[in-house]
């Protein structure tokens, strides 16, 4: 089975390495993580995503918006904005690029997890900013209760949602 191809494009080394780890658990092939444009679009041409992860605010002279659109008119990716930039003429630009959606940070592990799952299959949830944290987990394979993997994927989550608040 042909795991889903993540392109992780975040300028903050310590938030795109947790990213990375709780996408490859949850089953996706992580491609690369890039902390700019440049380096996002050199990484895609080696190994084209399925799907990309963006952050708004990059290191160089392109942000992550004009990355995503530069990722989409190459390779007709869906594109997921998380961002620490929160105001409407930041939504409003990205809103632009048909976002699968724009996730503020810090979003939780669900959150990000049920995105991706909604850009790999091609649904598009009613609006991108609607903030649904529900997701429908019923497909996800099952850890057994205290099993080392799930005390670790614990662990990581929570990780992940200290290190985005700071």
């Amino acid at each position: 089975m042909k795991l889903p191809r993540l392109l992780i494009v975040d300028d903050d080394r310590l938030t795109a390495v947790a990213l990375a780890e709780m996408a490859a658990y949850a089953g996706y092939e992580v491609i690369g993580i890039a902390a700019s444009v440049s380096a996002a679009l050199f990484l895609a041409q080696l190994r084209p995503p399925d799907v990309a992860l963006l952050d708004v605010r990059l290191a160089g002279a392109q942000d992550g918006i004009e990355g995503a659109l530069l990722l989409r008119e190459l390779y007709q990716l869906p594109v997921i904005f998380l961002s620490g930039i929160d105001d409407p003429v930041t939504r409003a630009r990205a809103q632009q690029l048909d976002p699968v959606a724009f996730l503020a940070k810090p979003c939780s592990a669900e959150a990000m997890l049920d995105k991706l799952s909604h850009a790999v299959e091609g649904v598009r949830p009613a609006s991108p900013y609607t903030g649904d944290t529900s997701p429908d987990y019923s497909q996800t394979p099952k850890m057994k209760p205290g099993s080392s993997s799930e005390a670790t994927r614990e662990r990581r989550s929570q990780e992940f949602s200290s290190s985005s608040k700071e």
